[in-house]
Parts: C-alpha cells; structure tokens; sequence
C-alpha cells in the first residue's frame, strides 16, 4: 500500500486528495504497508511520515523556489488538515478489514 501525497493536486492511497494549491505539482510517496494501522504505534509512524511528507513538499513553489516561511506554514496546515481526514479514512478502513 502507498500514500501519495500530492500537495495541493493530489493523492493519498488509492484515492485522490484535494490538497492545497501552495504545494501544487509536488508529488511525495508515503508507504504504509509495513504499519498496522490498527494500533496507536502504526498510526503515530504513518503520521510522522505524513507530515515529513507535507514539509518536503511545501517547502519549494512550482518553479522550485523557496517559499517564504509563512507560506511554508499555510501550505503546511492545509496540508495536514486534508491529510489527517484521509489517515482517519485508511486507519477506518484497516479496522473493519482486520477487526480492529
């Protein structure tokens, strides 16, 4: 299983994100496959990925510019919030599936 993160067009698993125009064309992979969603423990690396994730790709505009700190930090928490939706998604998902 993989996490896309596209910020700002983007994607998360199998199902497309809308994420926020700041990160727009930047595309970042996170795998989950080796977590158990399951429990507290894979749900914490999962989101330390994700939010590793958000920061490369917030960090440069489309050109490969540095951004300014604040539109780091908005990108960053537009990014977190729309990603914490899909991480609730997928850690639902595993519970049914595993019976968590």
């Amino acid at each position: 299983m993989k996490i896309i993160t596209a910020i700002t067009a983007a994607a998360l698993g199998a199902a497309c994100i809308a994420t926020p125009a700041l990160a727009r064309d930047r595309v970042e992979r996170v795998t989950y496959h080796d977590l158990d969603l399951t429990t507290p423990e894979g749900q914490a690396k999962l989101d330390t990925r994700l939010k590793r994730a958000a920061w490369r790709v917030c960090q440069d505009d489309e050109q490969g510019r540095v951004r300014s700190l604040d539109m780091q930090r908005a990108c960053y928490r537009y990014t977190r919030q729309d990603m914490a939706v899909q991480m609730a998604q997928r850690v639902a998902v595993a519970d049914t599936q595993f019976g968590g």
